[in-house]
């Protein structure tokens, strides 16, 4: 049998040692309460080294909580997820039902990626630090002065986000982060203006191939 010249061995099994220490990727479960405004805007991150899985149910707080375990327990035949999120706002649900779903999400395994009063205000945040309570039909309005154009709910505006709002990431999360630390004790739902999103914003960031 013809021998391999010394010089392709060699690159052989550094070829082989490259494999076994490349890290495997990370993979990320996001279940979303909204069926575009969230889903749409994860969807579009950039995530490279990552597998991201997002799903909007159109179902909320408990219900949401609900369908987010049933899939990450039905997918994890196929895969085992490093980390699993619910994204979910507190919009006018009752205080209970708001505070009792973040509670059961993260007894079962999951943390919670929370807007009190909407995921709007993690918009907001990408252009101002906001820490009065302002109703969340208010958002809409700012949001349309702060981008320059009509901010409507809507499928078409959802898939522009992500593009709109990346340059001022970084501040988005320094103010969520000095937002969040105004409260100490206080129930989720009673945290507002609010939201936990710069976390996993952060997670997907870090975790992500430069």
């Amino acid at each position: 049998m013809r021998r391999r010249p010394p010089e392709a061995q060699g690159r052989a099994s550094q070829s082989r040692r490259d494999i076994d220490t490349v890290e495997p990727r990370r993979r990320f479960l996001i279940i979303c309460e909204g069926e575009n405004t969230e889903p749409d805007y994860f969807r579009a991150f950039r995530t490279p080294g990552l597998i991201v899985t997002v799903d909007g149910t159109g179902k909320n707080t408990l219900t949401l909580v609900d369908q987010a375990i049933e899939t990450r327990d039905r997918l994890s035949s196929k895969c085992q997820y490093d980390e699993c999120w619910c994204v979910f706002d507190r919009d006018s649900f009752p205080k209970d039902h708001f505070n009792n779903a973040v509670f059961k999400a993260e007894a079962n395994g999951f943390e919670v990626g929370y807007s009190v009063q909407s995921f709007e205000l993690w918009y907001l945040l990408h252009f101002d630090y906001c820490d009065s309570a302002l109703h969340r039909s208010s958002y809409g309005d700012r949001l349309t002065d702060k981008l320059e154009q009509k901010y409507v709910k809507s499928a078409n505006m959802s898939k522009q986000m992500y593009v709109l709002l990346h340059p001022h990431i970084h501040k988005a999360i320094e103010n969520a982060t000095r937002l969040c630390a105004n409260y100490t004790s206080e129930t989720p739902e009673k945290r507002d203006p609010c939201t936990t999103v710069h976390i996993l914003v952060e997670r997907l960031i870090q975790n992500a191939a430069p």
